[in-house]
Order: structure tokens, then C-alpha cells, then sequence
């Protein structure tokens, strides 16, 4: 269809309006989103003309449950006529892309069938099926529940106009986190008054016009894009397929084990599992679980990037060139995601900012923090994240966004014959703790940092400076991410002075790890350290100088060393024994401690009164005691947080002199692990390792990881954007358990990515 039919049917459609949910709607969608054909009315059957008159009589402003009857003849019969007008190729096509035999009774057209359930709120009311007749109930009463690996649209009836389109969104986000395999997806708003026509893609929502029922021509050309998808939108990633697993699913479809098979750079990788999803609306990060030719389990990481953004496949390339780095994921190999020779592509953001799906196939993996079956092995796993930090310092490299997302502990470090370690790796907390030095090969961490999509680049000894827009950029995850200098200025100098006073203590124990591993206390740590100094540095003297103090946010490496920290009290406060009893009552100091921690969010004009994270660190020993009293076997741990509190505090980037070492935190942080652990040596702690047992937080609250999103929880492409939240999403075929996070950037008050709610999940175990 030309432009100009388009336009000469726009009297009969509503005129560009903004959506609810953030999506625009506007009359030239068909023409810019669908691929055109041309539709005879004269094809309607009778059954689909009469189901039309009774359609259009219904007074009520929401179509009704004894409606979706008529509703389905309209759009299973338009559906038929569509498909069986096209040619024997294009219909071969359609049965592969849907996954439909092409031999025996297997039917590729779509046949839409009524899901909706008064008690599921979230559930779409009408769905469009290839090959219906596998759920067909066995006394014919009806359909059995389909997954959503067996759907190719959906149609939203019962929403009320103000929130119909919100609620396809909705439906169509959760649609997308169960079919990584579909880049886009098309689907339906339909009202006795209108139907209305809607793209969801990584870039956003954008939806048609309101078309009355009196024209079926933009629902006849939906339909053919379904069935020949346009070259501008991929419906249908073929390198990409799922199935499911052996045994007899046509007995029990609604509850089939679905697994994935991906082709990356022409290898076939088998049997992959969902592990993590991200948000349908921006980068949409996916990993599997999965299979290499040879057997082994890798992981693959999908997501769709900018030019603008960092290129994670560079920096590990980068990281590795002159030899494995110990805790650091490794990468096989990388590639642009191809179609039928054409890369999967859409854009993002107002200026239409192009994105690229790519693709990495990732050899190590491990599990999240709290599957850790003992407290010990959560402190030597921080222990080795900052020790594997310090190297990629070294290298050049800050990762910029350390979380309780991005590192793991029991890591699955594989070896392949043929890589090498690089030379002289650093001694991790093995090595510190036996006293021995492992060889070069078998020195490997207790940890595995993983998502390398915001680090960014240092300059090395005689470099130029890099790019100081890029470190300028305030990236990460909100509850993890560290304070700005805008914060802290305004604590003053007596929190300063106050810091100074309570940090200078080196143990007899760290003396001794120190004569056999120097770099556990550099030179500025003597034993007798220069009267009021730490790191070598000085806290600033004026507290008016340092409030006035005219200095741009700048991502440095203490900045990391706090969200390492974060990410320790958000686990370590949560962390269940293992022979103990869960509590009925929460302790009021765990539960406002978790209100500021969980309530942070990143603001485009920040102020010392948009982050309540600053109450934590200004915790007195008794309060962290507090925190800690049911539970006497842990309350070591309150002494342990306090002290490392009072290290992180500080912005160092105001200190005068500054700190000589960039890791200088990063050693002062390890000390009083280090010492916590030589302490502890023989009064560990057993966990539950159970992520699903955990401290609650709140009086009453379920465990984080129990929780689901709520009916209208949809995440828009122009929402206001929340702290961040952990919530397993509902079982989507076998991707249960799964954690969803938003992870921001944000540079000069505004995100560089869509105002999203970013999903992000956690390298859980199998």
C-alpha cells in the first residue's frame, strides 16, 4: 500500500495520540512497521460477517467474556484468508518460523483461543496459536493453558481505554522475556468501539491509530506481517529455536520443560536454560545456560547494544591478551546476530539511536551470592572480587558496576588446554590464608566478575587522559552504585576528622601475611603511620573549602570499592544460619536499614537528600550490633561492617595530599577481611546456601526472591525511574527463579539508556 493510501484512510482513524504506558500512537503505522498487501472484504465468510454485526452492536465500552466467541471468528477467519492466500514457499517459511510440522494435519495459520482467567489478571484475553488443535481438551469442553513458547500474538480485550494499551505492553514485556527468539512482537487492543495495532521491540512500544471494524484493512496487513515479516522488523530470530525436552508433552503441554538451541559463529550450542533476563525495552540482556559441540556448559550472553555503548566483548579480549586473569569471565567468541545475511537491528531513544543485537559465548559461570553455605565463603569471595579489582586497575580496566548482579561465588573456572594464565597473577586469599604461593595455573579466585557493559578505559603511566565524558558518566546499579561527591560534601570535615581517628590498626596477624604477601600493606601503611594521615593521604582541612569545592563527578576506583561494600551489607545482613530458625520478628534496625538501602534511586538533580545510603556508613557499633542480635554467631559480623563503613566514607577525590595508590581502599577494605577470616578460622558459620531463605527485611514481608510483579507493574519506556527492586518473575516455561534488576547510566542528569525498568538476573546453579 503507498503512502498516500495510508493517508486517505486517516479519516476513519483516530489522529497521533500518546499512550499510557509512554508508546506513541500515530496513523502512519501501518505504513512505516507492517508490510502491505491489499485485502477483498468479498472473502468474509458469513460466520465472520455475522460475527462482525453482533461486534458492532455491543453498547458496553469493554468487549465481554460472551463476545471473545465472536471476536475469535473475526480473527481466526481474517487470519485463514491470509494465510491461505499465500504461495507454498512463504507458507513453508511460516511453518518453520513457527516451529509447525509441514507433514501430517498440522495447521501454521493463526487461531486465536480465549486465555483469559478472572484470578490471573496478567493473563492476555485472546491468543493467537499455530497448530491449535494439540491443546484442544480431550472432552472438547475447551483449550488447555498454552506457554508462551507456542504464541505468536495476543489480543487485549477487557482494559479500560485509559489503560488498554499500558496493558498490551504489559502483556507483550512479559511475552518477550519468554521468547528471547523474537526480537519484536506484533499484537492487538480490541474495543467495541476500535482496534488498535501494537510493536513492541527493544526500542520501545509504538502503536497504530484506532481503527473502527468497519475497516479490516490494517488488521488484514497485521496478519500478513505476521506471516511475511517485514526486513525492517525481525519478528523471528532463526538462530535462536526452542523446544521441548524428550518425554510426551502432548499430555501435559502447560507444563513442558523448555529448552534452548542457539548457533553462534556456525556451532551449534544444545540444551540451554534461561538463567537471566533483561528488559524487553533497552539492551533486553539474556543468558543461557548451554551446552558447547564438545558438551561442556557455557553461557551465552545476549544483548542489544550501541555504538555508543562499551563494547564488553573489547574490554575481555583486552582484560585476557597477555594471559587468563584469575576471576574474570572468559569469552570464546562474539558476533553480530545475523538473519538471512541481515543484522537484527532497531532503534532506541528519541533520536533513534540505532542498536545491534550481539552475541558472546562466555566459558566460566558461577553461582549468586546467596547460595553460599557459609559465611566464610562469602567473605574469601569479597576478598578475591577485590584483589581480581586491583588487577583490572592494573590493567587499565574500572568495571563500574559492581553488585550483587555481577559477582558470583563458587566459580566454574573451565580449563582448556592451550590458555595460558597471565604472568605472575596476584596472590588471592588461598594463597594468603595457607601461606603457600599456587603456581601460576592453578591460582585461580574464589570469585567470577561478570557483565563488563559499562567499564571504561584508565589512562596508564605516561597515556594520554582518556575520555573524561566516559568516567564522567555515573553508571550502575542504584542500590549498588556509589555515592556522587555531591553527597559526601556535604557531611563536612568532622565526619573527616572523626574517620581518621578510628582507622589506623595493623594487626600483629596482617604483619606477618604481610612479609610473605607485600602488596597486603604498601608503603604508606607502616606501623607507625605519619600522625593523621591514612592511605597516605589527608583529609581536607577547611570544611568550607571542601563544601565549596568546585569538583565534577569523576568514576574513580574507590567508587567501585563502595559498591562492593553495598553489595556486602546487602548480603551479609540477610544471610539465614543454617541450624537457626527464620525469625517471626525483624528487627526495626534491619528493617530501616534496609529502607534506606533499598529506596535509592538516581535522580536527574541529585542532593544530599536523595540518598539515605549515607545513614548506613554513619552507623555506631551498637546499632550494627543490633542488626545482628538474633543471631549471636554472627555478631562478629557488626564490628566487621562498621569498620569497613568507616574505611568507605569518605570521598577521597577531596582529600589533600590525595592517597598514592589507587587501590589504597581496596587494601584497607581486605585487611579487615583478612583479619575477620584468621579470626574466625574455626568458628565459621554455616548458611543455608538457600536463596529462597533468607532474612526478611520487613515485618511480615516474604523473601525477595518469593515475590512476583504485581498486575500493572509494567515497565514503560518513558517511566519515572525506581530504585531498584529484586523479583522472580512468574514461571515462564523453565525460566523459574529468575531476578530481575534495572541497571542505569546516567550522565549530566539524564540516562543515557531508555527510561526503563532494566531486568537483569543472577548466574544461579543449575
Amino acid at each position: 500500500m503507498s503512502a498516500a493510501d495510508e493517508s486517505s484512510r486517516s479519516s476513519t482513524a483516530t489522529s497521533n495520540e500518546a499512550s499510557p504506558d509512554g508508546g506513541v500512537a500515530n496513523a502512519d503505522f501501518t505504513h512505516n512497521h507492517l508490510n502491505h498487501r491489499s485485502f477483498d472484504m468479498a472473502k468474509l465468510s458469513p460466520g465472520m460477517k455475522m460475527s462482525l454485526t453482533i461486534l458492532a452492536n455491543v453498547n458496553s465500552p469493554i468487549f465481554e467474556p460472551p463476545h471473545y466467541p465472536h471476536l475469535s471468528t473475526v480473527l481466526t477467519g481474517l487470519s485463514r484468508i491470509i494465510y491461505d492466500d499465500l504461495d507454498a514457499h512463504a507458507k513453508s517459511l511460516v511453518h518453520i518460523r513457527f516451529q509447525v510440522p509441514t507433514e501430517g494435519s498440522a495447521t501454521a495459520y493463526l487461531e486465536f483461543i480465549d486465555s483469559h482467567d478472572k484470578s490471573h489478571g496478567n493473563r492476555p484475553d485472546l491468543i493467537g496459536v499455530p497448530n491449535v488443535d494439540r491443546f484442544r481438551k480431550r472432552d472438547g469442553s475447551g483449550y488447555k493453558r498454552v506457554p508462551h513458547h507456542f504464541i505468536e500474538t495476543l489480543a487485549v480485550v477487557k482494559a479500560h481505554k485509559k489503560y488498554d494499551l499500558a496493558q498490551a505492553a504489559h502483556s507483550a514485556y512479559r511475552h518477550q522475556q519468554a521468547r528471547p527468539d523474537h526480537p519484536a512482537f506484533l499484537c492487538l487492543t480490541v474495543k467495541p468501539q476500535y482496534y488498535q495495532i501494537m510493536l513492541s521491540e527493544p526500542g520501545g512500544v509504538v502503536a497504530s491509530a484506532h481503527f473502527p471494524w468497519t475497516d479490516l484493512q490494517p488488521l488484514a496487513i497485521f496478519f500478513h506481517t505476521l506471516y511475511v515479516p517485514r526486513t525492517k522488523h525481525i519478528l523471528h530470530d532463526s538462530t535462536v529455536l526452542w523446544k521441548c525436552v524428550p518425554g510426551n508433552p502432548s499430555r501435559n503441554l502447560t507444563s513442558v520443560k523448555i529448552t534452548w538451541s542457539i548457533t553462534c559463529g556456525e556451532e551449534m550450542y544444545t540444551e540451554g536454560n534461561l538463567i537471566a533476563l533483561g528488559d524487553a525495552w533497552g539492551q533486553r540482556t539474556t543468558v543461557f545456560r548451554i551446552k558447547d559441540p564438545s558438551g561442556h556448559r557455557v553461557v551465552i550472553k545476549e544483548a542489544y547494544c550501541t555504538r555508543q555503548q562499551s563494547e564488553e566483548s573489547t574490554f575481555l579480549a583486552s582484560i585476557h591478551a597477555d594471559g587468563d586473569v584469575p576471576g574474570v569471565v572468559r569469552m570464546s567468541c562474539c558476533e553480530d546476530v545475523m538473519v538471512d545475511g541481515q543484522r537484527i537491528e532497531c532503534s532506541i531513544g528519541e533520536n533513534g539511536t540505532l542498536c545491534t543485537k550481539k552475541r558472546l559465548v562466555l566459558l566460566d559461570y558461577g553461582s549468586h551470592l546467596f547460595t553460599s553455605r557459609s559465611v566464610n565463603d562469602l567473605l574469601r569471595a569479597f576478598y578475591d572480587v577485590l584483589e581480581v579489582h586491583r588487577t583490572l586497575i592494573k590493567k587499565g580496566i574500572l568495571h563500574r558496576d559492581m553488585s550483587i548482579y555481577n559477582i558470583l561465588i563458587y566459580p566454574r573456572w573451565r580449563k582448556l588446554p592451550g590458555r595460558r594464565m597471565m604472568k605472575d597473577p596476584p596472590p588471592l586469599i588461598q594463597d594468603v590464608l595457607s601461606g603457600i604461593l599456587r603456581d601460576e595455573q592453578s591460582r585461580t579466585a574464589d570469585c567470577l566478575l561478570i557483565d563488563y557493559d559499562h567499564a571504561a578505559k584508565l589512562a596508564g603511566q605516561g597515556e594520554a587522559p582518556v575520555n573524561n565524558n566516559v568516567l564522567a558518566r555515573r553508571t550502575g546499579t542504584p542500590k549498588y552504585i556509589a555515592r556522587s561527591d555531591l553527597y559526601i560534601k556535604a557531611y563536612g570535615v568532622d565526619r573527616y576528622n572523626a574517620y581518621v581517628d578510628e582507622v589506623q590498626h595493623i594487626t600483629p596477624e596482617i604483619i606477618d601475611f604481610a612479609e610473605k604477601f607485600p602488596h597486603l600493606v604498601n608503603a604508606d601503611f607502616s606501623v607507625t603511620p605519619t600522625p593523621k594521615t591514612i592511605h597516605g593521604g589527608r583529609p581536607p582541612k577547611n570544611c568550607n573549602a571542601a563544601d565549596s569545592a568546585n569538583t565534577s563527578f569523576n568514576h574513580r576506583p574507590e567508587h567501585d570499592v563502595e559498591s562492593v561494600c553495598w553489595t556486602m551489607i546487602s548480603v551479609l545482613v540477610r544471610i539465614q544460619p543454617a541450624k537457626r530458625p527464620q525469625e517471626v520478628h525483624v528487627p526495626s534496625s534491619l528493617s530501616t536499614l534496609w529502607g534506606h538501602f533499598n529506596s535509592h534511586a538516581i535522580y536527574a538533580n541529585p542532593s544530599p537528600l536523595n540518598d539515605e545510603r549515607g545513614t548506613i556508613l554513619n552507623l555506631d557499633l551498637k546499632h550494627w550490633r543490633s542488626i545482628f542480635e538474633p543471631f549471636p554467631e554472627l555478631h562478629d559480623l557488626a564490628g566487621l561492617l562498621h569498620d569497613i563503613a568507616c574505611q568507605v566514607r569518605p570521598e577521597y577525590a577531596l582529600w589533600d595530599p590525595a592517597a598514592p595508590h589507587p587501590d589504597h581502599l581496596h587494601e584497607a577494605v581486605q585487611r579487615l577481611i583478612l583479619q575477620y577470616l584468621v579470626d574466625h578460622k574455626d568458628k565459621d558459620v554455616k548458611l543455608t546456601g538457600d536463596p529462597r531463605k533468607l532474612r526478611p527485611v520487613e515485618p511480615n514481608a516474604k523473601s525477595d526472591l518469593n515475590s512476583e510483579p504485581q498486575a500493572g507493574d509494567i515497565a514503560s519506556s518513558v517511566s519515572t525511574e525506581l530504585a531498584s527492586t529484586m523479583e522472580v518473575l512468574p514461571d515462564i516455561g523453565n525460566a523459574h527463579q529468575l531476578t530481575k534488576r534495572k541497571s542505569f547510566s546516567h550522565r549530566s542528569g539524564t540516562s543515557d539508556a531508555p527510561k526503563t525498568k532494566r531486568m537483569k538476573g543472577d548466574d544461579n546453579d543449575d
